[in-house]
């Protein structure tokens, strides 16, 4: 069925087809919304998440065991539906949430009545977790406090020039700034580090993120200079590490069979979905292969 979508493109070129078509297909409802969003990957992600989405929606949401991406999804999800006729959507275990309604903007209206209180559920969860000195990210780390605004968007703008270059080592790229009070709390605490590398949980987001962010392992207020050969320091590693990562599991699916020269030449037509490719002079490359033999 996956396999067939190609067929059912309008004229050449453009995005593939979702591989939840039968998903939007399936379900009896004129609109069908499918998303990831945090909150909602917080409960899908769970390995409490089926109680934790009756607990916070009872029978309003309702919860879809882990299936992967295809037809027998859009099937489950169409079933949920007719057996739950007071449902607004669902949390699909490992995967994201799916809202249905008659219109668009009903279909809307539920999507963010999911993503909202999901939200809620979390933030009260963290606070009642702080309120006991178990904030799950830890104590904030002493030193790592965030700077005044106008000192940090200085130093902002100081290095993003560096950053938007090592970003760019394989083709150019636009980068986007953000110093959220949720992003500022999250760097401050002391399990940032540990948390950062654990890596996003699903997989539709690491296929545009790579699976865990680079983190500069220097207080604010270390000098620009240092952070910018910091920076330069632990991007090459973080090359090698996703390199050596994406050899690893493209090799581990039984997708790649001719060894790693077939492996490279997959890497390089599939970099829409990884937006990795080794840089010109191979070093990357080259020491990634050496992990993997090693």
């Amino acid at each position: 069925m996956v396999a067939a979508f190609d067929y059912c493109l309008h004229g050449r070129g453009g995005a593939a087809p979702s591989i939840d078509t039968a998903m939007h297909a399936l379900v009896e409802s004129p609109h069908v919304d499918h998303l990831h969003p945090d909150s909602g990957i917080a409960l899908a992600t769970s390995a409490d998440g089926e109680a934790l989405t009756r607990e916070i929606f009872g029978e309003r949401v309702a919860w879809v065991p882990w299936r992967r991406p295809g037809l027998q999804l859009g099937l489950d999800i169409a079933g949920i539906r007719t057996a739950n006729p007071e449902a607004i959507g669902c949390v699909l275990g490992g995967h994201g949430i799916t809202a249905w309604g008659d219109s668009s903007d009903e279909v809307e209206s539920r999507s963010m009545e999911i993503i909202r209180t999901a939200e809620a559920a979390i933030a009260e969860g963290v606070s009642r977790m702080a309120g006991r000195g178990e904030h799950p990210f830890g104590p904030l780390d002493p030193g790592c406090e965030a700077l005044p605004d106008d000192e940090r968007r200085a130093r902002a703008a100081a290095l993003a020039p560096v950053v938007r270059g090592l970003a760019s080592t394989d083709r150019r790229q636009v980068g986007h700034f953000t110093d959220t009070g949720a992003v500022l709390d999250f760097l401050s605490r002391e399990k940032l580090e540990g948390s950062a590398a654990l890596g996003t949980s699903c997989p539709d987001h690491f296929l545009r993120t790579k699976v865990s962010p680079l983190v500069v392992d220097l207080p604010a207020t270390a000098p620009v200079e240092d952070v910018v050969a910091r920076l330069r320091e632990v991007h090459t590693g973080y090359r090698e590490q996703y390199a050596a990562y994406y050899l690893v599991q493209a090799g581990a699916t039984g997708a790649l069979s001719g060894g790693l020269p077939a492996i490279r030449e997959v890497v390089r037509v599939s970099v829409r979905l990884t937006r990795f490719e080794p840089s010109p002079d191979r070093g990357a490359w080259a020491r990634a292969e050496e992990r993997v033999r090693g």
